[in-house]
């Protein structure tokens, strides 16, 4: 079952280890805003959401609407079991929006991922330059 929108809210505060009145300023509400509506287990509105969204861009809006998914948007995309290249995303991960299953598709096809492993073997020869010249 989703978790409510509140409830998401206060993992969020207990995240980034932040008061309550710490995390109403740093999303610009007012003073003791977000403490009474955990207490009062109420819902917020779309443009405090929006503003949320906004101070926290590196969390995932869907886990913040109460999707199984990571906090961290870049966690969505460590779906495979190699960090590397892996032939199968996780089964865990299978509620994602429109955007990142489209991201995630092209991450599985072949060409970029052929073109990600260069990378990785370029960066690990880079690396080996440098530790032999030392």
């Amino acid at each position: 079952m989703a978790k409510k929108v509140i409830d998401r809210i206060e993992e969020l505060i207990s995240y980034y280890d932040l008061s309550y009145n710490g995390f109403d300023k740093k999303v610009g509400l007012s003073n003791g805003y977000i403490g009474r509506q955990i207490k009062n287990n109420a819902n917020l509105g779309s443009h405090i959401l929006e503003k949320i969204y906004a101070t926290f861009d590196e969390v995932s809006g869907d886990w913040l609407l109460g999707a199984d998914v990571p906090i961290l948007k870049k966690e969505l995309y460590k779906v495979y079991k190699n960090p590397h290249i892996s032939e199968e995303p996780a089964e865990k991960y299978k509620v994602l929006s429109n955007f990142e299953k489209g991201v995630l598709d092209c991450l599985q096809k072949e060409p970029f991922r052929e073109y990600i492993k260069t990378i990785i073997l370029e960066e690990e020869g880079q690396k080996e330059t440098e530790n032999s010249q030392s």
